[in-house]
């Protein structure tokens, strides 16, 4: 029964207590400047206040957009009610004048006024060319 593992040796020293290191060395903690810190503080809070000023600028030009919208959404609205209502009132005309000028009622106001077709014995020409 030969096995993978059957030549590997065990490692012991993994399980040992490790003894600590002297030869570590230990870096000096840098001293952050005050002013250094009041100037991060500073740039923090004057990013937070850019961001909240450009965040609210974006919603009142949206706001104003949409105001703007609905005002002109409006007017064309009305415009297409009285667009509406003139080519109504064009039909009416139209239909009133077609009702007044039918040729029937041209040809009974002549015949009214005692006018006649015009005849061949009524037409004159007459030469233009010398």
């Amino acid at each position: 029964m030969n096995s993978k593992y059957s030549s590997v040796a065990y490692d012991l020293s993994l399980f040992e207590e490790r003894k600590e290191k002297n030869n570590v060395l230990v870096l000096p903690k840098i001293k952050v400047n005050k002013k250094r810190k009041k100037l991060e503080a500073f740039s923090f809070r004057a990013k937070v206040i850019s961001f909240s000023l450009m965040c609210i600028a974006s919603v009142g030009s949206i706001i104003f957009s949409q105001i703007r919208l609905t005002e002109l959404t409006d007017k064309i609205r009305l415009k297409n009610m009285e667009l509406n209502e003139k080519a109504s009132r064009y039909t009416q005309m139209e239909v009133e004048h077609n009702k007044n000028f039918s040729s029937d009622k041209i040809e009974a106001l002549a015949k009214d006024l005692d006018m006649q077709k015009a005849d061949s014995s009524q037409i004159e020409y007459i030469n233009l060319n010398k």
